[in-house]
């Protein structure tokens, strides 16, 4: 599926493989939300030096929150 890239100023539409953590090509993982977010529904997740708060709301749905 092509993903748009904005940031691109020739090529907008790119094809781009999934990585595994080795940057090799694999599947794309799927979790339930259920075992991310633990019996408390909240997970923070550390991305390149900022900290994300993945939480379920009181409608369960899910919120991220920098």
């Amino acid at each position: 599926m092509p993903i748009e890239n904005p940031d691109e100023n020739e090529e907008t539409n790119v094809q781009r493989p999934n990585l595994d953590a080795s940057g090799g090509s694999s599947e794309v993982r799927t979790v339930t939300a259920r075992d991310l977010l633990g019996t408390r529904g909240i997970v923070r997740i550390e991305h390149e030096g900022e900290t994300y708060t993945l939480r379920v709301t009181r409608n369960n749905r899910l919120i991220l929150t920098k």
